[in-house]
Order: C-alpha cells, then sequence, then structure tokens
C-alpha cells in the first residue's frame, strides 16, 4: 500500500535509503494492567515483574472535554475508557512508540548540499516509514 503511492521523484531517496542503510526503523510495544481513578489512569507493573507485580509504576492524568456543549452528552476522558479501579476488574492499555534512526545525519547531508527538496523527503519518508513499521508490526506479531 505505502509503496504504491511513490513516485519516481521519491524512488531516489527510497533506493539511497535501502542501498546505504541509512535508516534503522525501530519500534516497541507495551501493554499493560491498567485501571481508572477518576480522570487518572494508574498502571501497574505486568504480572510477569515478579519483584513489583501488581504495583502501580505510572499514573496519567486526563483532562475531560472543555468545549462548551449545546446538549447534556457527557464530557468524555480517556479515563472513561478504562475499568474503574473500585469495580476490581483489571483492564490494560496499550502503548507503542517508534522511530527512524539516522534521519537526522541524512537530512544534515542534504542540508549541507543546498538540496532542499530530498532533506525534506528524507524527513517525510522517514516519518511514513517508522509509521509503516509500527503498521506492519502490529499485522504480523499481535495477530
Amino acid at each position: 500500500m505505502f509503496w504504491y503511492a511513490i513516485t519516481h521523484k521519491h524512488l531516489f531517496v527510497v533506493q539511497e535509503i535501502v542501498a546505504n542503510k541509512s535508516l534503522q526503523l525501530c519500534g516497541i510495544v507495551g501493554i499493560y494492567p491498567a485501571n481508572s481513578m477518576g480522570d487518572d489512569i494508574q498502571v501497574f507493573a505486568p504480572e510477569e515483574d515478579e519483584t513489583r507485580m501488581g504495583a502501580p509504576i505510572a499514573t496519567f492524568h486526563g483532562l475531560r472535554q472543555q468545549a462548551e456543549k449545546d446538549t447534556n452528552d457527557p464530557f468524555m476522558c480517556i479515563s472513561d475508557f478504562i475499568a474503574p479501579k473500585e469495580t476490581g476488574l483489571r483492564d490494560y492499555l496499550g502503548m507503542f512508540a517508534n522511530a527512524a534512526f539516522g534521519a537526522e545525519t541524512l537530512v544534515a547531508r542534504y542540508k549541507e548540499a543546498g538540496d532542499d527538496y530530498n532533506h525534506i523527503m528524507v524527513e517525510a519518508l522517514a516519518d511514513r516509514l517508522a509509521e509503516v513499521c509500527w503498521l506492519w508490526g502490529a499485522n504480523t506479531r499481535l495477530k
């Protein structure tokens, strides 16, 4: 899907990235036990972590919608989608991060050469390739 959208102008940059192994795509996924407490989400150590099993390791502070509404619809918060702690139910929060390492070096090289088009192209491609890395990982490893 991604590769079909690349034009011949972009292909040169992609070929250079592949040939020189200029980018390293990395990603990580975590799924942690969590419960909501009001507008906050409390995250707990995974069950596999025997030294901290069930201990709180982080709290994400939520913020309810602030826009004025003409209806009586509730003001939602991300914590509304996680089981409240007082229910005794264990829920989970998933997180991911991905990156394309090496983009800064390649961008700097193009900037030094005064090649604005390719430095912007590398920034855009690195972003898209990191996203594709995540999508590929999600589709192949999490099924």
